[in-house]
């Protein structure tokens, strides 16, 4: 049996992949992609460790060709696959450019070729489209064609000068070499392509979801809470954090509003009403309504590939004269014991978060040297009040990313 999986209409190719490797039955995960970015393999990580944890095997072929690919996506696929192969054709007009998701067992296989990297754009946020096969493999048709795909992906790691076993040293040469980069080199890279300026004449519109589900495979998917389209879904929010507040410097302020600096705000999910030069406060970065002043909201931070539950979002009602505005208390804990505080320091940082899933985000501390790198690629970037003194915040163009 076989369906067309047409993101976002018939929601995200990633909740399927996840539903796929979590409810089955399957022994085996072969994953193929062009491109991986830490935030798309984070988004699928709880999937692939219930999966191995019941004895399951996940090999992973990862190309790194034009910058696609990050150190921080490979260094976690490390952690989470059984084999991990590097593929990369030194040609520069070959690109390693497949993206093939397989699962199997000794009857049954499931199959997805199509254009999904393994980034959270692909996997979220993009336009996409791929093909499902599920496959009998008791019916000789069904088991020729699997056969061959496998064949041909095992053909890669046979050619052991374009397909390279994975290890940190390997990776550690590979980024030494500049044959992969961190992510916020990409960033940095790609913000020296310029982001594209604001157009002066809005020719072209947005994709928007058809309000059915099409694909008859797909029941009961809920699409994400929010619009895919949406700049935050495949973006990474970035804060000054200052000086900080509390005892343990590591309470962030995530205000209500903030005075717009740079890109057009009236085009996306920020704008505040007659208001062009103001956007909506970091706050709503996190799915909340800044007006919503009752509402309390803890996270998920994954930082250095650990992650820490209980970072409080809230208004601040507390002390003897609270100034009533939406903060962040880094405050998360491991599943083991360790608090975010004793490894990380916010002061006069810039914290950088990117969205996994609903209350589950990937966190960055970066050094206020690289504030000219992130809002040269930023499209758009506000200050946390009227003055334009105040800290930054901004929102990265959806292209660094993904």
């Amino acid at each position: 049996m076989s369906f067309i999986h047409n993101q976002p209409n018939d929601g995200a190719f990633g909740e399927l992949l996840n539903d796929t490797i979590s409810k089955s039955s399957y022994l085996n995960v072969i994953l193929v992609s062009a491109f991986a970015r830490k935030t798309g393999v984070l988004s699928i990580k709880q999937a692939l460790t219930q999966f191995r944890d019941n004895g399951g095997n996940i090999d992973a072929y990862i190309g790194i060709d034009l910058g696609g690919t990050s150190y921080e996506a490979l260094v976690e696929l490390l952690q989470l696959v059984d084999n991990l192969y590097i593929c990369h054709d030194n040609r520069i007009s070959v690109t390693f450019h497949p993206k093939i998701y397989l699962l199997e067992n000794k009857k049954n296989a499931w199959v997805a070729i199509g254009s999904n990297n393994l980034t959270h754009g692909g996997l979220y946020g993009n336009i996409e489209c791929s093909s499902i096969f599920e496959l009998d493999l008791d019916l000789n048709e069904y088991l020729e064609t699997f056969n061959s795909l496998k064949k041909n992906i095992e053909e890669y790691h046979k050619q052991t000068d374009f397909c390279l076993k994975a290890d940190l040293p390997l990776l550690d040469k590979l980024l030494d070499d500049k044959e992969i980069f961190k992510e916020l080199e990409i960033v940095k890279n790609n913000s020296k392509k310029g982001v594209p300026p604001v157009k002066k004449h809005k020719i072209f519109g947005i994709f928007k979801r058809s309000k059915k589900q099409i694909s008859p495979k797909n029941p009961g998917k809920s699409p994400r809470p929010h619009d895919p389209i949406d700049l935050k879904n495949a973006s990474g929010f970035w804060f000054e954090t200052g000086k900080m507040t509390g005892g343990s410097r590591n309470i962030l302020d995530l205000s209500k509003t903030g005075m717009v600096v740079k890109g057009d705000v009236s085009v996306t999910q920020y704008a505040v009403e007659d208001k062009p030069n103001v956007m909506m406060g970091g706050v709503s970065f996190f799915g909340i309504d800044p007006n919503e002043t009752s509402l309390t909201k803890d996270i998920v931070i994954n930082y250095n590939g650990k992650d820490y539950s209980g970072n409080t979002i809230k208004i601040e009602t507390e002390g003897a004269k609270p100034n009533l505005s939406w903060r962040m208390q880094l405050k998360g804990v491991t599943a083991d014991g360790e608090k975010i505080t004793s490894v990380a320091n916010f002061v006069n940082k810039i914290l950088l978060f990117q969205e996994i899933s609903p209350g589950y985000y990937s966190m960055s501390v970066l050094e206020m040297s690289t504030i000219n790198v992130l809002l040269d690629a930023s499209e758009l970037v506000a200050t946390n009040g009227m003055s334009s003194k105040s800290r930054k915040y901004g929102v990265l163009a959806e292209t660094n990313l993904e």
